[in-house]
C-alpha cells in the first residue's frame, strides 16, 4: 500500500497506493486465533491534513478513505472489480446503470439513494469544485440520473473513458451532511463505511470506530467476522525506526517499513505484503521563464546525476528498476516505457549542451544566460526519511559540479501538494506520482494548469497529447500501445524521469490483512490472539 507516497488523488481510483495488489506475504511467528473486540493500531507515516476525501491529493488519504466511505464498485485483492454500494451494475457504450444495494446505510442510518449518489457526481462533475476526482475516477461532462423507486442510478459521460470501473472503484460516496456542508468533512467523516472517525487529533492519531451493522463491502464482506478491530488507531509515526521498534514490541499491528529497519523485521520473522512504487521520480516546472521550460536545462539536469547511484541512496540499496508510470505488477498495460528512453549520465555531454545553449560559467563557478544565474529551488519529500534527504544532498553536489546554483528543501506530502498545486515557486522536485493506471496520469501531464487545473509542471508536450487522444478513445487495454508511447514521448522530452523503485512492504504483529490498489482493505483487518 502506499502510506509513503506521494500520490495524489487518482491513486484514490484503482489506486494508489497502494498502489496495486499485494506481492505476497513472508511467512511470520506473530499469529493466532482470531480476538474480535479489540483496538488494532496501524502507522501513517504522514498527516493527511484535509480528509475531504474528494478534495484530497494526498495517497496517505486515498488510503484512508475507505475505512469511512464505500464506492458504487470495488476492487478485490486481485484485482477484480466486485460490489460496494452497488450489487449489480451494467455498461452499454458511454453509460452505465447500478442497482444500489438497500441495506446500505450512512453513519447516520440514513440510506444510500440512488439521489445521493446523483448528487456525489453532481458535485465532482462541477468544475467549479475543483475536485481532483474530475478526469481521472468521473470523467468530464458526467451527469447522473436517479430512479430511486427503483434503486439505480445511470451515470452518462460524453466521451469513451478507458478503464472506467477500476477508476469508480475509487471513487468515495459522502453522505448528505457532508455534501452539505463541506467543512465538516475537513476534521471528521459522514460516509456509508465500515468505520466512522470519532476522534481527530492532527499530527499524532485518529481514531475510528467499527460500524456493527456493516454488511455491503466489497463483494458483500461484512463487518461481523470474527477478529474485525472494534477500533483503529492511526498513528502519525514518520520515523521508521520508531515504527518498526513499535511494531517488534507489539505496541502497533501494521506499519510500513521500506528502509533500513526491514531488516530487522524480516529477522524477526514478521508477515509483510508488498506493493512496488515508483521512489524516485524527478519532474520540473516548465511554467514559460523558469529554467525547466528549456528541455536543454531539464535534459543537461538529468544528464549530470548518476542516476543508479541515487537510486542505491535513496532506497539504501533495496531499489528496483522502475518500468513506467506504473511499475507495480500486474500492469494493465505491460512493458518497460522507461528503459532506453531517458538521459545517459554524462557530466562533460550535460556541460557542453548547457554552454551550447547560452549558459556560461559566472561568478563561484555558476552558470549564467542573459546576465540570470542558474539558479533553482529544488523540493523533495521528507515522508521519505534520511535515504532521501542524503540523495538529496548528493544530487545538489553533482548539480554543482554542472555549474547549476540548487537549493534543496524537505517538505512534507501535504507541503509539497499545496506548494505545487499553489503558487508554483519551485524548479525541480522529486515528486512521485503512484498511479494504478496510466490514463490516470493524464490530468497531471497535460491541459489547464493550476489553480484551475491540476498541470503542476505546466507541461506541453504534442506528442504525449495525440497519444493520449488515441488512447482515450479505445476500451479496456486495446488502447495500451499509445498509452505506453504517450509515456514514452515524456521520458525523451525530459518531462518525468524516473529513476527509482522499490518493493514497499507493510509489516505486520498479531494481525492479518489484505490489500487492493487503495491499500489495505478495512473488512480483512483482524487482530489475532498474542
Amino acid at each position: 500500500m502506499t502510506f509513503r507516497r506521494l500520490a495524489w488523488a487518482l491513486a484514490a481510483a484503482t489506486a494508489l497506493a497502494v498502489s496495486a495488489c499485494s506481492q505476497g506475504s513472508t511467512p511470520g511467528t506473530s499469529g493466532g486465533q482470531p480476538v474480535s473486540g479489540g483496538t488494532l493500531t496501524l502507522v501513517i507515516p504522514t498527516d493527511p491534513g484535509n480528509l475531504d476525501p474528494q478534495q484530497t491529493s494526498l495517497a496517505i488519504d486515498s488510503e484512508i478513505t475507505p475505512f469511512a466511505y464505500d464506492p458504487l464498485v470495488s476492487e478485490a485483492a486481485n484485482g477484480s472489480i466486485v460490489s460496494g454500494l452497488a450489487t449489480s451494475w451494467r455498461q452499454s457504450g458511454t453509460s452505465a446503470t447500478f442497482t444500489l444495494n438497500k441495506k446500505a446505510t450512512c453513519a447516520d442510518g440514513s440510506r444510500v439513494t440512488p439521489s445521493l449518489v446523483a448528487a456525489n457526481i453532481a458535485y465532482i462533475a462541477a468544475a467549479k469544485n475543483h475536485s481532483p476526482l474530475l478526469g481521472t475516477n468521473v470523467p468530464a461532462g458526467t451527469t447522473a440520473k436517479a430512479d430511486n423507486a427503483s434503486d439505480t442510478v445511470t451515470l452518462s459521460w460524453p466521451h469513451p473513458f478507458p478503464f472506467f470501473f477500476q477508476n469508480l472503484s475509487g471513487l468515495p460516496i459522502v453522505c448528505s451532511k457532508g455534501l452539505a456542508k463541506r467543512s465538516l468533512l475537513a476534521h471528521g467523516t459522514d460516509g456509508s463505511g465500515p468505520y466512522t472517525l470519532t476522534q481527530s487529533i492532527p499530527d499524532d492519531q485518529y481514531t475510528y470506530t467499527l460500524r456493527k451493522n456493516y454488511s455491503w463491502g466489497p463483494g458483500g464482506t461484512t463487518a461481523g467476522s470474527k477478529g474485525q478491530p472494534a477500533k483503529l488507531v492511526l498513528k502519525v509515526i514518520s520515523n521508521e525506526t520508531t515504527a518498526a521498534n513499535l511494531l517488534l514490541d507489539g505496541s502497533v499491528n501494521l506499519a510500513p517499513v521500506s528502509g533500513p529497519d526491514r531488516s530487522r523485521l524480516a529477522a524477526a520473522h514478521l508477515p509483510s505484503r508488498s506493493t512496488v512504487e515508483n521512489v524516485g521520480e524527478m519532474e520540473f516546472n516548465e511554467t514559460p521563464g523558469k529554467p525547466g521550460a528549456d528541455e536543454n536545462v531539464r535534459r543537461a539536469l538529468t544528464m549530470a546525476l548518476n542516476l543508479p547511484q541515487l537510486s542505491d541512496v535513496i532506497t539504501s540499496g533495496t531499489g528496483v528498476t522502475p518500468t513506467g508510470l506504473v511499475s507495480n505488477p500486474p500492469k494493465t498495460c505491460p512493458g518497460n516505457t522507461v528503459r532506453g528512453n531517458e538521459p545517459s549520465y554524462n557530466l562533460a555531454a550535460a556541460q557542453r549542451l548547457l554552454s551550447a545553449d547560452g549558459w556560461t560559467p559566472g561568478p563561484g563557478g555558476v552558470r549564467r544566460k542573459n546576465g540570470k544565474p542558474l539558479s533553482l529551488t529544488f523540493i523533495y519529500p521528507t515522508s521519505d526519511g534520511t535515504p532521501a534527504a542524503d540523495a538529496a544532498q548528493l544530487a545538489v553536489s553533482e548539480w554543482a559540479k554542472l555549474g547549476a546554483q540548487v537549493h534543496s528543501q524537505g517538505l512534507s506530502d501535504t507541503e509539497i501538494s499545496s506548494l505545487i498545486f499553489g503558487p508554483g515557486t519551485w524548479d525541480i522536485g522529486w515528486i512521485p506520482l503512484t498511479v494504478p493506471l496510466p490514463s490516470q496520469a493524464v490530468q497531471f501531464f497535460s491541459g489547464a494548469t493550476p489553480p484551475t487545473g491540476t498541470n503542476y509542471e505546466h507541461i506541453a508536450n504534442p506528442a504525449y497529447n495525440r497519444l493520449v487522444m488515441q488512447a482515450e478513445v479505445k476500451p479496456g487495454t486495446a488502447g495500451c500501445p499509445q498509452w505506453n508511447q504517450a509515456e514514452v514521448a515524456l521520458f525523451r522530452r525530459v518531462d518525468v524521469v524516473l529513476f527509482s523503485a522499490q518493493t514497499e512492504p507493510t509489516w505486520s504483529n498479531h494481525a492479518t490483512f489484505a490489500v487492493n490498489a487503495d491499500g489495505v482493505i478495512p473488512t480483512s483487518l483482524r487482530l489475532l490472539a498474542g
